[in-house]
Parts: C-alpha cells; structure tokens; sequence
C-alpha cells in the first residue's frame, strides 16, 4: 500500500498554522490540513481568513518547507480509541477531542478500513492527545505518529 500520510492540524492544536508546517516538515510529513477556524468555544482563533500576515507567513513556509495542502478543516472526527464505547456525551467528546491513542494502539479495526479504501488515498492523521498524561514535544509527536501510521499500513498490507 501506498498511502500519503497527512498531518492533521487538531493533532498539534497548541501551534499556530506556521508551526504546524514546519513540525509537519520536520516529522517527515509531505501534507498538512490546516484549521483555519474554530471547532468549539474557547478554541484559539488564528487570524487565517483573507491576507493576513499569518496567511502569508503559512504559505511562505509551506513553500520554503516542501509540504503541501491536503484540505482546510474545522473538525472531523477520526482516529483510534478504544474499543468500548464512551458512557457519556462527555466521555465522547474528550475522547474524540483530546484522548484519542495513536494508530494501532486501540481497538478499532483500522487495519481493516485500510484494505477498504483505495490504496492511493491520503492518510490524514488527526489524533489529538492532548488529555493524555504522556503528552509529547509536538515534531516528537508528530513523527511517533506518523511511524505508528505506517505500521498499520504495512500490516494492512501483510494481512491484505
């Protein structure tokens, strides 16, 4: 399987857009999806919308760097979690929002879904953690969960 894995910007919500590229870039990542608003209240706005220095500053970097653009989002909800379902609506958000475990570390068949989509699809890893005690440094982050990424692709692929 060759999947291009993209890095999601709930993944490491606590950067900024220019930060996001170049932890992106970093971590090895070819592709990013950027949030350009909020998802929730009290989610940090980053001045995005039109030509704002910040824009600019985003897209200089995302030239300089190489990494490209997979899509702009406010929210999507995927990723591993664990098998059982949340007790609550609470219990959901916070694991949807920011205790979601790395690819292949839970109890979905994720391996599954890879063999069902077409191999040539983006792999867009959005995984916040940021409820979790192990948090990791952001580019650390980045690259354990783009490695984890890769090994349930190349297990999809052995068991395929």
């Amino acid at each position: 399987m060759t999947h291009a894995l993209c890095l999601a910007h709930l993944t490491l919500i606590e950067l900024a857009p220019p930060q996001v590229v170049e932890a992106a870039a970093a971590a090895g990542f070819e592709l990013v999806s950027l949030r350009l608003a909020p998802a929730s209240a009290g989610e940090h706005q980053h001045p995005m919308i039109g030509g704002t220095p910040m824009m600019r500053e985003t897209l200089a970097r995302l030239r300089d760097l190489g990494v490209r653009v997979n899509d702009v989002e406010l929210i999507r909800l995927t990723g591993d979690a664990p098998r059982e379902r949340p007790h609550s609506e609470e219990e959901l958000l916070f694991q949807a929002r920011q205790a979601r475990l790395p690819p292949g570390r839970g109890g979905l068949d994720l391996q599954g879904m890879l063999r069902a989509i077409p191999a040539d699809s983006v792999i867009s890893i959005e995984t916040p953690m940021h409820g979790r005690p192990d948090l990791l440094p952001p580019v650390e982050r980045a690259r354990m969960l783009r490695q984890a990424t890769l090994d349930v692709i190349d297990e999809a692929g052995r068991r395929g």
